[in-house]
């Protein structure tokens, strides 16, 4: 590593530090420049495309992003986290931003945006953090950033080995969501016809009301068993998975049993689609009502994707009792007066295993995203600290 060099950031940029601009003049007028803030720059670096604002030209003058400009959150929770401008759209950057402009011929862009997300200057933010309910590193302590920078030519070709394991991510993630679209639209293909009242309703297809398909569960007294929560995204799952604190009460004597293959759901928001099926036994808060399918007449995996469908969730919501959205609750009673339609026992077998293809190749997706994920960082930490050498780059 004798050609490697450590020097501080304000030494291989043109910019020792410059804060962005105020909020005034900030609107939702597309033809202006964007207004980047804190809150537009995910953890990996990427601009965030939800709730996007815009400045106007004349309040952006000063703060327009060149391609290669390198931002730094300077205060709040997301203090240390950084954005390498790629763009040639016009873009302004917000107060709580730091800019730097890499010296290109002492340091690529790329390659410094690379080491701010390596341990190394992870261990530095936090060791700089100022103590207190506010984190703060201002542009002159940023300024003292020990970087560690081998020759151009090594930085190049470091750069384009981590671009490589970007390019497989993002290649895999969009993959991912081809497929996320895929069980959407097929969720929606499938099943809404067994909704009553939906104008694709599957006429032939024998109606019953869901008290003839389940009946509920109210078994007490069963401490012993795991708790559990029931969720929107993920079902039902053990409830330190969670990642809240634990209200639940000490006394858990008047807690629901819940067992494979019951269908769980939250009493005031089963309107808004929290339920799932359960894969495991344990209890649940007396705010759950637990539902038995009845295996002659209806498949539990079937029918747990009929009750994730958008037109199904619309029937709870009806269903539910209350003056106003945050009050609204479907008890059994109600519950079981909701009609729907409902094939064969075959078909529901088939349409359940279309579903577990798709949600398997999802599952594999995500495996392999966080494999190349972990490569990378794996990766980083190796080549940004020179422990690992770039063959023909030295």
């Amino acid at each position: 590593m004798s050609d490697w060099v450590t020097l501080p950031l304000s030494e291989i940029c043109t910019s020792s530090g410059e804060y962005g601009a105020g909020a005034a003049g900030v609107s939702n007028a597309q033809s202006w420049p964007r207004y980047i803030r804190i809150t537009d720059i995910s953890d990996e670096g990427n601009l965030l495309e939800n709730d996007i604002k815009y400045i106007s030209p004349d309040e952006a003058q000063d703060y327009l992003l060149k391609p290669g400009d390198l931002l730094f959150a300077r205060s709040g929770a997301t203090v240390g986290k950084t954005y390498l401008h790629k763009s040639r759209e016009a873009a302004a950057f917000a107060g709580y931003l730091i800019r730097f402009k890499p010296d290109k011929t002492k340091v690529l862009p790329e390659f410094l945006s690379a080491f701010t997300h390596s341990t190394l200057y992870e261990k530095w933010i936090a060791s700089m953090m100022r103590a207190g309910a506010q984190p703060n590193i201002n542009a002159q302590e940023y300024a003292s950033l020990p970087v560690s920078l081998p020759p151009l030519k090594e930085q190049r070709k470091i750069v384009e080995i981590l671009s490589d394991c970007d390019a497989a991510i993002a290649s895999l993630t969009q993959e991912k969501q081809s497929t996320e679209r895929a069980l959407t639209f097929s969720r929606k293909e499938i099943f809404r016809p067994y909704v009553c009242g939906t104008d694709t309703e599957k006429q032939a297809e024998p109606i019953h009301k869901l008290g003839e398909l389940f009946s509920e569960r109210v078994e007490t007294g069963n401490e012993n068993l795991p708790l559990v929560s029931i969720t929107m995204g993920r079902g039902v799952i053990p409830r330190e998975e969670v990642g809240r604190r634990d209200s639940s009460s000490d006394d858990k004597s008047n807690y629901r049993r819940i067992c494979v293959g019951d269908i769980g759901y939250n009493t005031m928001r089963m309107w808004q689609g929290v339920n799932g099926l359960s894969s495991m036994d344990g209890i649940v808060s007396p705010a759950y009502t637990i539902c038995v399918p009845n295996t002659e007449k209806i498949h539990p995996d079937w029918v747990a994707h009929l009750f994730k469908e958008k037109r199904m969730i619309f029937e709870f919501w009806r269903h539910s009792q209350g003056l106003v959205n945050d009050t609204l609750g479907l008890k059994f009673p109600a519950f079981a007066e909701i009609k729907i339609r409902t094939p064969n026992l075959q078909t529901q077998s088939n349409d359940v295993q279309h579903m577990a293809a798709l949600f398997e190749h999802h599952s594999l997706l995500d495996a392999q995203i966080e494999n190349f994920k972990q490569q990378k960082c794996g990766l980083m930490q190796q080549l940004l600290t020179g422990k690992l050498r770039v063959k023909g780059a030295a």
